[in-house]
């Protein structure tokens, strides 16, 4: 009797296999004619030569929310089949603003490149922008940014942002949604940029003024810069000056830089001077930042920061730089496990570390870093065969207030090796052909020397480098002379990029 009920059990369950195929199909049909979006046969143009440019819809399935963007053989753009010609702009905001109208949905950008037409393109609120295949759907406009304007609960996943042209930034988050910019996922997105005659090149940027954004996550990206990328080339730029920016999660991107950009550049940077609305929950974790020699700046600079977790970072660069919070709300936060070839500086913050690999830091553990940058500003003469001490009167890095502009000297605050650069641009005045100008370290006596000579026609440079061993309060300056019959010679100051003192502290 048990025999036949587990068997007749056996039938029924076996039937209902049969069936629930079924069952789903007629579920999905209903569903479709209750309330799902009418989609057309097909995503893409008119057939060209015989062939439709799209693929059949049902391919992708027939779910509500879906707006395709794709390109034809003559590189007319469409949005779910209809054409805008060459206006590629047009047509991605076209299907960003339906998804947007019908309540919220994914834009698919099929492969192709998207260059003519209206740029920037506005992320509307409650929209996921994605790109189809790896990184096939590039985006590259004339001029301006890519993505001007971003709102809440957006996504913009798997796209090649092409920066040749970009100022400013690829992805801006602007003001323009009031206070859009929340909930913002912008994930596994490729960023080439390569404008040389931008300045603040940028992958990701943001300035607000008074509305704040938060929640925003930006993962997993990859930041390619070109030979001089533009002054000041950074990745990722968020910044407000009189708002908060919370809750941000900065992980997993990798920045790469084929040689050193125009300096200062700053690859991660969050700064808010919004006093005591300032960064809270800031996340940095597993991000790199390569390049083939080190550049002038920072890898992370932050600034106006409540807290702050970062840990898993390789910055082969310039290092971290975190400044005080803003207002009277303390600076907090944890750096755990991060490597870097530069110095980790923190000024009125609170920090607990460990299982950092650093070359000097002022984190618990680390080497107290010492850090100055000068340069001369208007002509100095010296008088051959005496020996004149550089004066670089302009003072814009001095972190512990060690160097005197005035005098030209910096006193070591503490024993170490200190890495020491200078630069001094001569006029051709005095100088004849033969006659050498002759660039020296000096500690409390002579440390070291560089000569160069004059081919007496142009103006030249004369840089000394070393690295110098010296005891808490020894001196260092740097020292110019020359040889030749003219008496009277000069140094010019034509800026920062000219004659300049570099002092960095590496080592006990």
């Amino acid at each position: 009797m048990k025999a036949f009920q587990f068997m007749g059990l056996r039938g029924k369950l076996c039937t209902l296999e049969r069936l629930l195929p079924k069952l789903a199909l007629m579920f999905a049909a209903g569903c479709a004619q209750g309330w799902e979006k009418p989609v057309p046969a097909t995503d893409g143009a008119p057939a060209v030569g015989g062939t439709n440019v799209g693929v059949e819809r049902a391919a992708l399935s027939t779910t509500q929310g879906v707006y395709v963007v794709a390109l034809d053989a003559s590189s007319n753009a469409y949005c779910d089949g209809v054409s805008y010609a060459t206006d590629h702009g047009a047509a991605l905001q076209a299907c960003i603003n339906n998804a947007n109208a019908d309540g919220g949905g994914t834009v698919l950008v099929r492969a192709g490149t998207y260059s003519t037409g209206s740029w920037p393109l506005i992320a509307a609120s409650n929209v996921t922008i994605m790109g189809d295949g790896h990184l096939g759907a590039i985006l590259k406009p004339t001029a301006g940014q890519i993505i001007g304007n971003v709102g809440n609960n957006v996504s913009i996943i798997g796209l090649t942002f092409d920066g040749t042209h970009v100022t400013e930034g690829a992805i801006r988050f602007n003001a323009g949604f009031g206070s859009g910019g929340s909930n913002v996922r912008i994930e596994s997105n490729q960023f080439l940029l390569a404008n040389t005659s931008a300045v603040g090149t940028s992958g990701i940027y943001s300035y607000r003024t008074s509305t704040a954004f938060d929640r925003v996550a930006i993962r997993g990206n990859a930041f390619v810069f070109s030979a001089g990328a533009g002054v000041g080339a950074t990745p990722i730029d968020l910044e407000s000056s009189s708002a908060a920016i919370n809750y941000v999660r900065i992980e997993n991107n990798d920045m790469s830089f084929s040689t050193p950009p125009h300096s200062p550049s700053y690859p991660i940077v969050v700064s808010s001077s919004a006093g005591t609305n300032v960064c809270l929950g800031l996340v940095i974790n597993g991000n790199t930042v390569r390049s083939t020699t080190p550049f002038s700046g920072v890898d992370i600079l932050l600034s106006g920061v409540a807290d702050v977790s970062m840990s898993g970072n390789v910055l082969q660069t310039g290092g971290l730089q975190m400044l005080t919070g803003g207002g009277s709300t303390p600076c907090l936060g944890t750096v755990i496990g991060n490597v870097s070839r530069g110095t980790f500086q923190s000024a009125s913050c609170s920090i607990q570390s460990a299982g950092n690999s650093l070359t000097s830091s002022t984190l618990p553990g680390g080497v107290p870093n010492v850090l100055v940058h000068a340069y001369r500003s208007g002509t100095q003469t010296f008088t051959v065969g005496t020996g004149t001490t550089v004066k670089f009167n302009v003072v814009d890095v001095d972190t512990g207030g060690n160097y005197n502009g005035s005098t030209g000297v910096f006193t070591a605050p503490v024993g170490g090796v200190y890495r020491v650069n200078a630069c001094m641009r001569l006029s051709t005045s005095g100088f004849a052909a033969g006659d050498s100008s002759i660039a020296s370290i000096y500690t409390s006596t002579l440390y070291s020397l560089h000569y160069v000579t004059s081919g007496g026609s142009n103006s030249f440079s004369n840089c000394v480098s070393d690295l110098v061993n010296v005891a808490s309060g020894d001196p260092i300056s740097i020292n110019m002379d020359a040889t030749g019959a003219t008496t009277s010679r000069s140094i010019s100051g034509t800026g920062r990029y000219s004659t300049y003192l570099a002092i960095e502290r590496v080592s006990d």
